[in-house]
């Protein structure tokens, strides 16, 4: 009797055996993709934990003093129950926004994909790998996962959380002046780009560097002005 083709999921048990009548003694070897593998010379070959690199075209050839023989071609096929690759990341935006959540999972095809919002809460027609929100709305706040899906396996995302600000209005906080200069924190929407500018009269406003919040900035040249004035602006 020949090999029989089979599939098993990661990490399983597969085994292949091989029945074979002759003048003894019967000598076998085992082959995968057309390569002795060592030490496979019994009528059963037993894979213990199957992975990826097990997964080929197994055959056996049997020999004894007179001629040789080679079975027919059995294939074993590695099951892969689904895998997050790259999870839903945290995002703070303002009201309004459009979000897009996206997410990279591996496993066996076909993958099945369900967005839930809070954790327990599928989202009506959210089965892709993307996840798109139009126009956020203040009780679209919460925590966005997805669950992954083969027919070996489901695994689930750790929670994105979704914050919406109605403004992206900013904070200097934490003042400090040393060595002729003036430091301080700039608070706004995280994740959010604001410029920090400076000025002497309250009217004309000079940009001084932008970068994301929240972030420290240090003015090194504040000495050189009777006074100085401070303020962060959100960049779209």
């Amino acid at each position: 009797s020949e090999p029989l083709s089979q599939g098993v999921t990661n990490g399983q048990a597969a085994e292949f055996r091989v029945v074979a009548d002759g003048v003894p003694t019967l000598h076998f070897q085992w082959r995968l993709d057309g390569l002795e593998i060592p030490g496979a010379t019994n009528s059963v070959l037993v894979i213990t934990n199957a992975s990826a690199a097990d997964a080929g075209v197994y055959s056996v050839m049997i020999t004894n003093a007179f001629a040789s023989v080679t079975s027919s071609n059995a294939v074993l096929t590695v099951n892969f129950p689904p895998a997050i690759l790259v999870p839903p990341e945290s995002q703070a935006v303002l009201l309004g926004s459009d979000v897009v959540f996206q997410t990279s999972a591996t496993g066996t095809d076909p993958l099945s994909y369900q967005w839930y919002y809070n954790r327990t809460n599928p989202i009506a027609d959210a089965i892709h790998a993307t996840l798109t929100l139009p126009g956020v709305t203040a009780d679209q706040a919460g925590e966005y996962s997805v669950a992954v899906s083969n027919e070996f396996g489901t695994t689930t995302s750790g929670p994105a959380v979704l914050a919406i600000y109605s403004s992206a209005e900013s904070m200097l906080s934490g003042f400090v002046c040393c060595g002729g200069g003036a430091g301080f924190m700039v608070n706004g929407v995280p994740g959010l780009r604001y410029a920090v500018e400076a000025s002497t009269n309250l009217v004309h406003w000079e940009c001084l560097g932008t970068n994301t919040a929240p972030f420290d900035y240090m003015d090194t040249n504040t000495a050189a002005f009777p006074q100085r004035f401070f303020r962060a602006v959100y960049v779209r």
